[in-house]
């Protein structure tokens, strides 16, 4: 089980790469650094980075320290499949916390003010391009563990 001072590096590196994906696409970066965010976004990123292990034991994976991971059993990446799982995880992981924070589903528009998504739907009733969303950080899952420090390992 992670402690919290290593989820927290694993969020801080999820909001890098999120913001990475931001400058890549040629949107608004909102804040500059994590420590910027208000506390609910901090949040969602250290929800995401807990949940991280969760979802990488399904695949029968542990996180452990990078150094501390026999290069033999050290996760270089996720197959098309898992990435697919994982993504559909992550959907879901996102709606519930969504609505948990009030959010509803609306047509068209997201509206940050009304707290209205049209994206809090089942993952098979998302468009492709909004798949890709929840694919892209699944598929730098290994990188980023990498980048605070860890490994994706196969159990032995």
């Amino acid at each position: 089980m992670l402690l919290e001072k290593e989820n927290e590096r694993i969020a801080r590196q999820i909001f890098a790469n999120y913001q990475a994906h931001r400058v890549r696409d040629g949107k608004p970066v909102e804040y500059r650094t994590f420590d910027e965010q208000p506390e609910d976004l901090k949040e969602s990123c250290r929800d995401q980075a807990r949940q991280m292990r969760d979802k990488l034991e399904s695949l029968d994976f542990d996180i452990v320290a990078w150094d501390e991971c026999p290069e033999e059993l050290r996760v270089k990446a996720l197959s098309a499949r898992q990435v697919e799982h994982l993504a559909e995880r992550e959907h879901e992981r996102w709606v519930e916390e969504r609505t948990r924070a009030g959010w509803t589903y609306a047509p068209g528009d997201k509206d940050v003010d009304a707290k209205t998504s049209p994206y809090l739907v089942p993952w098979d009733e998302l468009d492709e391009d909004i798949k890709e969303y929840d694919r892209d950080p699944v598929r730098e899952t290994i990188g980023v563990l990498q980048d605070a420090g860890f490994a994706a390992s196969r159990r032995a």
